[in-house]
This record gives structure tokens, C-alpha cells and sequence, in this order.
């Protein structure tokens, strides 16, 4: 399993004792959507497109719970009212930070695994905390601020607190029922065949630039 991507998510648990908003404060609010359990084929065909050329095989994969999942990214105002210390905390913002953005709706960049771990484990103390549940820390973590280290505390499908994503589950979730190469509005679009580093039309014909950062070779 791998546990890679910093999104908070909530599993197996039912809507008494989850919410679909968490009020962090400070007018920082954490929005989570229902992703309900299902099988997918994780991967992608051996003929797509700008598919990798290995570790995309394909196999079916089958979710026996539902999940609630972040709609947004954590952003920097999320971090640090939730955490009291700014994500980018010991890095030099005015160069390193400069083109990427600061501020309150600013993705929260430079959170290590370990932060996101100790990020999701202070979420599950604050719903405990708010709402009078028993949900499970998912991580162990010592130490703070950006110097924390955190390990796997329970398996990720079993815990009943905040966590991150699985690799199937985040797959499972951007693809929203979809089979091809990339989402998009018009119902899922594969890059045409001899795509150049310049494409962005989508078979589909929607403009990838439209709503995608990528990068082709």
C-alpha cells in the first residue's frame, strides 16, 4: 500500500459520527465529499498514450467501505490553523516561495509524510474533541513541528480516523468511474495518438490546459 499523497480522508464510519465539513476555525473550513465503495481496474492499457512502461498493469481492485474525501487540497490556511506552524516553515520564502504563492488558499507545500500523518492525526483529536467520538489516530508520531516522524498505527483500511489515501484509493477517486487517461467535464478524454510536447487537445476535445498542470515528453 502505498501512502503517498497528502489528502485527509475518513473511512469506515457512517454519517452519526462524520461530517461532510469540519470547522477548523479561524474561518478555516475542511470540505469532504462521499466516495462510495465499489471495483475499479486500476492501471492503465498497455496501448494508452503516455502510459508509463511499467508498474501500470492492470487489475481489478474492490472497496468494501465507503470514504469520505478532502474536495480541495490542504492549503496553507488549513495547516496553520489546524497546526499552529506554517507548512513551509524553515524555507526561504521569499526565493523558494516566491513564484509558488503564500497565503491563506495557497496549496500547503513542503509537508513531508510525516506532517501529513501528524496533520491527519491532529484532525481525527480535534472531531474527537468537537463532536464527543472515539475515532482512531492512524499514525504514531513523535516530535513537532516539521522535525515530527510518524509511522503506520493501524491498517489504513481498518482505522476509523483521518488519514491519507491509499494509491488505489486516490486512483479510485480522481477517476470518478471514468476508464480513460484524464477526467474532464465532457466525460474522460485520452491524448491522440503522436501527441507532441505542445498537445493539448484531448480526444474528447477538451483543452487539457484549461484545468491541468502536466508535463509531456
Amino acid at each position: 500500500i502505498t501512502q503517498s499523497e497528502s489528502v485527509t480522508i475518513v473511512s469506515t464510519c457512517g454519517q452519526d459520527v462524520c461530517q461532510t465539513t469540519l470547522d477548523l476555525g479561524g474561518g478555516q473550513t475542511i470540505d469532504m465529499v462521499l466516495i462510495p465503495s465499489g471495483t475499479f481496474t486500476m492501471g492503465s492499457p498497455e496501448h494508452e498514450e503516455g502510459r508509463w512502461v511499467s508498474g501500470e498493469d492492470q487489475y481489478s481492485v474492490t472497496f468494501t467501505n465507503d470514504i469520505f474525501v478532502m474536495t480541495t487540497e490542504v492549503t496553507q490556511g488549513m495547516f496553520y490553523q489546524l497546526m499552529g506552524y506554517e507548512a513551509y516553515d524553515g524555507q526561504n520564502t521569499s526565493s523558494t516561495l516566491g513564484s509558488y504563492g503564500v497565503g491563506n488558499d495557497y496549496p500547503a507545500y513542503f509537508v513531508s509524510w510525516h506532517m501529513a500523518a501528524d496533520f491527519a492525526n491532529t484532525l481525527t483529536e480535534q472531531q474527537n474533541i468537537a463532536n464527543g467520538t472515539s475515532l482512531q489516530e492512524c499514525y504514531s508520531c513523535s516530535g513537532t513541528g516539521t522535525n515530527v516522524v510518524c509511522s503506520v498505527a493501524v491498517n489504513p483500511y481498518q482505522c476509523s480516523g483521518y488519514r491519507l489515501l491509499t494509491e488505489s484509493e486516490w486512483e479510485y477517486a480522481a477517476r470518478a468511474g471514468t476508464t480513460t487517461a484524464f477526467w474532464t467535464p465532457n466525460g474522460g478524454g485520452n491524448l491522440p495518438s503522436g501527441y507532441t510536447t505542445s498537445t493539448s487537445s484531448l480526444t474528447d476535445g477538451y483543452e487539457l490546459i484549461l484545468y491541468a498542470h502536466y508535463y509531456t515528453t
